[in-house]
């Protein structure tokens, strides 16, 4: 069987800005009122369908947002209101006009009419000239004898994408059972004849399947669909609040058999970095892999005033009795479950202490709770700790240095997350590739895989993803780094033994740069890039940092309307 090259992810920044302008679409395109039938492809076919698709979850968004700020003014709930839309949402098609005969015309403006919203008449209307040019398209015999073949050749190309998946998800699970058991033979010194069957048996598997995965790369049209449903699982991640880049993936391949191993994690990194969402997304791991998907870490913030009431849990009054009610971290024990303790550094030093012992326990080993007269729990499968923190520093208030006792229980398990493209130096025509893939996620249809820029232009987003990156070098870099001359602050000193560096507090940090795009993409116009900027100038303290953030912005062109023009 002929077999292509596997689809790579997008390495590299214009591979990415060419994936957007191949897939980013008009909003409302031109429909011909009288299509010629003989004129048709079978493409032609699929674009409309996916024009009527795409212009029905218009229509819904439109009539949903429209019905749901109704009923807020009715004082009805979130789940009230999408069961309400959901049951009383009008099957449109109904009711378009059935021929171009004047009674049926006014019956169907009299339907659009009857939503007062403009934006949901609109949609309607688009919905029924791509609906009736997708009918005259699907009504041509030509097109009738490709549509048979094109439905077969879709099923193969979606069965092949779906096997290649599956298969990449089991390649993955494989090498994490191989890394687990490798981390058990370190742990113990020496591999047990099993292990060491095992392992073996596990390496072959991964060979297997890395060669049945070559085997469904049947056509460019396969390899396509696994690259869509490649960004859709992107979008998905996303969402949840994390993407999975080379370096978060990674830390999570390193640390994932020691976290089974019970053994606890460090994760140390700037603000907006993704530590906690990485945190997140390995406990989650880790559950999976121990068989409870169906159930969540446990999350504990640290702040200035925790006690040991918050971590274990108190005795309290339940009717004529008292009963222990454990906190998060003896759930987690008792339940099996890992614990993310958030920004662990702002704990007081007494709390600290008190998990030195928690920190080396291991699963199988028994706990006394002090809080609960001594009794004895034992530690179940799944349970460990990930930590996260900021270093200390002028940056972080209400954060300090963790004790070397406390932080030597951690030994090798610590991780520095660094913000994306750290090493990518910035000017120029650079663009970083990871920050430029966040930035496209924002504008990815989490329903078909494509990016969709509504409210910014593909080149005014890539102006904005390079000033983004320019901040983040700056606020980790010293400020006498060459790269970094022409925005060096005056009021600061600046030589090599100073340790200043670029920005002192300020940043638009990947987290930031998503929250700007979304305000953005999701005002409906309202609100523009640079009014969105303006606002974030305006909320910054260090007056130094300010005027450096908003000369980068000025020399990428993002403080008044643009025309598609490159910085100079």
């Amino acid at each position: 069987m002929e077999t292509i090259s596997p689809p790579s992810r997008p390495s590299s920044a214009s591979e990415l800005i060419e994936l957007a302008k191949q897939t980013v679409r008009a909003q409302s395109p031109e429909v011909p009122t009288e299509p010629t039938p003989t004129a048709y492809t079978i493409d032609d076919y699929v674009d409309s369908l996916e024009d009527v698709k795409r212009a029905r979850r218009f229509v819904a968004k439109a009539y949903e947002r429209t019905e749901a700020g109704r009923m807020e003014q009715d004082g009805l709930t979130a789940t009230e209101d999408r069961q309400i839309i959901s049951k009383n949402r009008p099957k449109w098609e109904e009711h378009f006009p059935k021929d171009d005969s004047p009674q049926e015309q006014a019956r169907w403006d009299e339907f659009v009419l009857s939503f007062k919203d403009g934006t949901t008449q609109d949609t309607l209307r688009y919905l029924n000239r791509v609906s009736k040019k997708h009918d005259a398209i699907s009504s041509d015999p030509a097109i009738q004898l490709q549509k048979e073949q094109y439905a077969h050749e879709q099923l193969e190309i979606m069965a092949a994408a779906a096997g290649y998946r599956a298969l990449e998800r089991e390649e993955k699970a494989i090498a994490v059972r191989i890394e687990s058991l490798h981390a058990r033979a370190a742990t113990m010194g020496e591999s047990s004849w099993h292990d060491t069957e095992q392992t073996q048996l596990l390496e072959r598997q991964l060979v297997e399947t890395q060669e049945a995965r070559k085997l469904l790369l049947t056509s460019e049209k396969a390899v396509e669909e696994i690259t869509r449903r490649r960004q859709l699982d992107a979008k998905r991640q996303f969402e949840k609040g994390v993407l999975m880049t080379s370096q978060l993936s990674e830390v999570e391949r390193k640390n994932i058999p020691a976290l089974l191993a019970g053994q606890p994690l460090l994760l140390v990194g700037e603000t907006g970095g993704a530590k906690t969402a990485l945190a997140r997304q390995m406990a989650q791991e880790v559950l999976d892999l121990v068989g409870k998907s169906e159930k969540s870490p446990e999350v504990i913030s640290g702040f200035a005033e925790i006690n040991t009431y918050h971590l274990m849990g108190k005795n309290e009054l339940r009717g004529n009795e008292t009963v222990f009610m454990p906190g998060p971290l003896v759930r987690a024990m008792q339940e099996g479950r890992p614990v993310i303790l958030d920004e662990v550094n702002a704990m007081p030093s007494e709390i600290l202490k008190r998990l030195n012992i928690i920190m080396q326990l291991r699963p199988g080993d028994n706990y006394e709770i002090q809080e609960d007269s001594g009794m004895s729990v034992t530690i179940q499968p799944g349970f460990c700790i990930i930590a996260t923190m900021n270093e200390k520093s002028h940056r972080y208030r209400g954060v300090e240095s963790l004790s070397s006792e406390f932080k030597d229980r951690f030994g090798v398990n610590v991780a520095q997350i660094s913000y994306p493209d750290h090493d990518v130096p910035p000017g120029g025509d650079t663009i970083p590739p990871t920050l430029l893939q966040l930035a496209l996620l924002c504008c990815t249809d989490p329903n078909t895989g494509k990016i969709q820029t509504k409210h910014m232009s593909i080149d005014e987003l890539l102006r904005f993803v390079r000033v983004t990156h320019f901040t983040q070098y700056m606020y980790t870099h010293l400020a006498d780094d060459s790269s970094l001359s022409a925005y060096s602050p005056t009021d600061r000193a600046v030589d090599a033994s100073s340790g200043v560096t670029g920005l002192s507090k300020s940043v638009i940090s990947p987290r930031t740069m998503v929250q700007i795009i979304n305000k953005v993409e999701e005002g409906m116009g309202r609100i523009s890039l640079q009014e969105t900027l303006t606002d974030f100038l305006g909320g910054l303290e260090d007056k130094t940092d300010r005027a450096i953030i908003q000369k980068l912005i000025e020399d990428y062109k993002l403080t008044q309307t643009t025309n598609g023009s490159q910085p100079t």
